[in-house]
């Protein structure tokens, strides 16, 4: 397998997360810069959304509609054509921390995470949970007791969703019921340090960020590594595959600190790289 460089698709940034591929476009949450971003095939930017709470996952529904968290409220705001937020649950009542990754299904049920504790006010670690929102916006708790609950997606076929579960280092694979709800709990990998964000490809593959690492890898599943991609100094915290044929991956790296997080005080950029095997639409996603 030939091992090609990163290259350079979009600057300026503050602290990417979310990232999506959904109608030719590159998504991606500016969390700390309070702005959804798309993206063009050249790394051409358009403001989608400002939230003003830090945006983080997000998602799509059947009708296309955009879903994004909002971490510090705890909220989960539907995007209309404007621009503007509409609420589509409050989950305030569910939550000890923030609001954090995201991953939508073809029935339009959001799964999605609380990390469990507030880290920018300093806050000591606790465990966090997983939530399922339902398509008319009522939410409950799936499962709690999770060490940094982090990225997150759902299988091409529709029946599992693949989570990293970060403080334990762990990926986990979900098998979900009719109802959206877990029927069973799965390893899918151990892994080497702290997880943050992650995408799927057409192989089963999991692109896990490992920020602590400095690097991007594959796992399949039962743990097996097949592929590593560094990033130096910076730390890769969302990703996702997408452009021609689905065979570009696309990686958020920022260079921070929790103390700098704190104050806004980071940078981030894309890059992108060509892999061999391909992603998948997301549900809904027509576009080619």
């Amino acid at each position: 397998m030939v091992q090609r460089q990163p290259e350079l698709f979009a600057d300026g940034l503050v602290f990417g997360e979310g990232m999506r591929w959904y109608g030719g476009r590159l998504w991606m949450s500016d969390m700390l810069g309070r702005k959804v971003y798309s993206f063009d095939e050249v790394g051409q930017r358009r403001i989608e959304a400002t939230v003003p709470e830090r945006p983080n996952g997000l998602g799509f529904l059947p009708s296309g509609a955009v879903l994004t968290t909002s971490m510090a409220d705890q909220k989960l705001f539907r995007m209309t054509g404007d621009g503007a937020l509409v609420e589509h649950a409050d989950l305030s009542h569910l939550m000890t921390g923030y609001c954090g990754d995201m991953a939508v299904d073809a029935q339009g049920r959001a799964y999605l995470d609380d990390v469990g504790f507030r880290v920018f006010e300093g806050e000591p670690p606790a465990p966090g949970r997983l939530l399922l929102v339902q398509a008319d916006g009522s939410a409950s708790v799936l499962e709690s007791g999770l060490q940094f609950p982090n990225g997150m997606a759902i299988t091409q076929d529709g029946k599992e969703l693949i989570f990293a579960e970060g403080r334990n280092r762990k990926i986990w694979s979900y098998e979900l019921a009719d109802d959206g709800t877990f029927a069973s709990k799965s390893l899918f990998s151990e892994t080497e340090d702290l997880l943050d964000g992650m995408t799927l490809d057409v192989e089963g593959g999991v692109w896990q960020c490992m920020p602590y690492r400095n690097e991007i890898v594959r796992y399949l599943r039962g743990g097996r590594i097949t592929q590593r991609i560094p990033f130096g100094a910076l730390k890769p915290v969302a990703c996702a595959l997408g452009g021609h044929e689905r065979r570009i991956l696309y990686v958020v790296v920022c260079d921070y600190s929790i103390e700098r997080m704190a104050r806004d005080d980071t940078t981030a950029q894309i890059f992108a790289v060509d892999v061999d095997v391909p992603g998948f639409a997301l549900p809904g996603d027509r576009a080619a």
